[in-house]
């Protein structure tokens, strides 16, 4: 598989930047995700609206928030990389006891879709991001798909497929296993089922919301937390003329 070749340049930017903002070493994650994304922004961001619609069931005040969220993350985004993603389109719906947000993408239109369970209390920031980064991987470029897919080979080659009776995964050293997510029918780690959590969940934990990492930055496998953490964030260094 075929890497940009400044991908190397990206990720250890990335791992230097996180250093700078303290991510892993700083005792307020709150304030570690800021300063990183301080250092992530961008000039001239593009805005999140003109890749945005709702549809009718989104009220007036949802949009507001939705839209501020996303304009957060564009503000890190490379103008190239933002203004080529497909367009992001964004539905409520109401089911108790259900999921809080899912997402699916529409590679022949180039639309990703967002839904989001109010029954559930799904209007809330973590989940917003994370299902930008569904969105990201799905229609951002290629090479950052190709190399968060072999990232996710690499790190789980010796991994056996598990499943908790709700999700298939391979566990390795990732945050959760949930991030070591598989989805069928592509159940293996080559097949584009794979992988796909670890940029939704890394795009979560930069939007800095309530859930914190300190759990996952305090174990022994801090160094494999970082480095895929760099891999995911490589987005964010797309197209700025590194060497």
């Amino acid at each position: 598989m075929n890497l940009d070749p400044d991908f190397e340049a990206a990720r250890v930017q990335a791992m230097n930047d996180m250093a700078k903002a303290g991510i892993g070493t700083h005792p307020n994650h709150y304030v570690a995700t800021q300063r990183l994304r301080a250092i992530l922004k961008v000039q001239n961001p593009v805005s999140a609206a003109t890749k945005l619609s709702f549809d009718p069931s989104v009220s007036a005040a949802e949009q507001t928030k939705i839209r501020g969220e996303l304009q957060g993350i564009f503000d890190m985004l490379p103008p190239i990389v933002a203004r080529n993603i497909g367009h992001f389109h964004v539905e409520m719906f109401h089911e108790p006891g259900g999921r809080s947000a899912k997402y699916g993408y529409d590679g022949s239109k180039q639309i990703g879709t967002m839904r989001i369970n109010r029954a559930e209390g799904g209007l809330i920031r973590k989940n917003i991001w994370h299902e930008f980064g569904h969105h990201l991987f799905a229609s951002g470029p290629g090479v950052y798909r190709d190399r968060i897919m072999k990232h996710f080979r690499r790190r789980t080659a010796l991994e056996p497929l598990e499943s908790d009776g709700d999700i298939q995964f391979r566990r390795d050293k990732l945050s959760s296993d949930y991030e070591g997510r598989v989805y069928p029918p592509d159940v293996e780690p080559n097949q584009l089922g794979a992988g796909l959590e670890i940029p939704s969940t890394r795009l979560e934990h930069l939007s800095a919301a309530a859930m914190s990492l300190e759990a996952s930055l305090a174990n022994p496998d801090r160094q494999f937390y970082l480095e895929t953490s760099a891999v995911a964030l490589s987005i964010f260094y797309h197209g700025r003329g590194l060497p």
